[in-house]
């Protein structure tokens, strides 16, 4: 999965606007995410090359790459002593590309939680489903800013490149030696449906971890009640009725069912601290 994510990411980089140059102002550590981007933004224009002339000149450099991202991040691991600054360093890197998926991916994280805990899930496993949530679209920090913040429909091409993001997401966590603490397997299946035909492996059933079942419903949950650019915010009774009726389709029943009860009490105003309906750019 990790070669699979780092190619996805090379594929991504064919858009030039990707290079935020205006980040070299920042801090070091926005300093340290262009460097790690370079080689790969390279790579990305022989792939665009490659496209007409045919030329087999990118693979050489996708070996190149996939060595540098290596150990250029498992250099900056070093400067951490705990896995929680890893996470809170890859949160804030995501704030800085793209704030609203940071935002989404803060109220996803609150929903799983509760949803695992309506679940009667153990504390371990519920602390794994609230990371991998924070950080499941932590993937999307490498896909071009003309796919991710594209107002009207994607073309096949451009969705295609949207579904990387899961692999491009495992791969950091997988690098940086985190990916059991914050459950990668949840990060990587999350776009899974229940019954087959979801993305990147077309799992089915029980071969999808219980924490990526439950941040699915979750991740749909708030996209559907968020406005996006090319759509209003669903009601929070649309978006029920809609999630119940996918539910042993998309969604697994048993999590719809815990979702569906902490509606009828009337449990899913928990974060109205985090806006909900002014999430105006992420796809996928």
């Amino acid at each position: 999965p990790y070669l699979n994510s780092i190619a996805a990411t090379l594929v991504a980089t064919i858009d030039t606007r990707r290079i935020q140059l205006g980040i070299l102002k920042k801090s070091f550590k926005s300093l340290s995410l262009v460097l790690l981007q370079l080689p790969s933004v390279a790579t990305g224009y022989l792939l665009n090359y490659s496209f007409f002339k045919g030329s087999l000149l990118p693979f050489f450099a996708l070996n190149l790459t996939i060595i540098f991202n290596y150990l250029a991040l498992k250099y900056y691991v070093l400067r951490f002593e705990e896995m929680d600054e890893i996470i809170k360093f890859l949160l804030e890197t995501l704030h800085r590309r793209d704030e609203v998926t940071y935002s989404h991916s803060l109220r996803v994280s609150k929903l799983a939680e509760a949803i695992a805990r309506e679940l009667n899930l153990s504390e371990e496993d519920i602390e794994r489903i609230k990371r991998a949530a924070l950080l499941h679209d932590i993937g999307k920090i490498d896909i071009p800013d003309s796919v991710l913040f594209k107002p009207g429909k994607l073309t096949n091409f451009e969705y295609n490149l949207i579904t990387f993001h899961p692999l491009i997401a495992f791969g950091i966590v997988e690098s940086l030696g985190i990916s059991d603490y914050v459950g990668g397997d949840y990060i990587l299946y999350h776009h899974e449906k229940y019954i087959g035909g979801g993305y990147p492996y077309n799992k089915s059933y029980d071969s999808i971890p219980l924490g990526a079942r439950i941040i699915s419903v979750a991740d749909v949950f708030d996209a559907l009640i968020s406005k996006r650019p090319y759509k209003d915010p669903m009601s929070l009774e649309e978006v029920m009725k809609l999630i119940t009726s996918f539910s042993g389709i998309h969604f697994d029943p048993i999590v719809v069912s815990a979702l569906y009860k902490m509606y009828s009490r009337g449990d899913l105003n928990f974060y109205p601290e985090i806006p909900i309906r002014d999430s105006v750019g992420e796809k996928g």
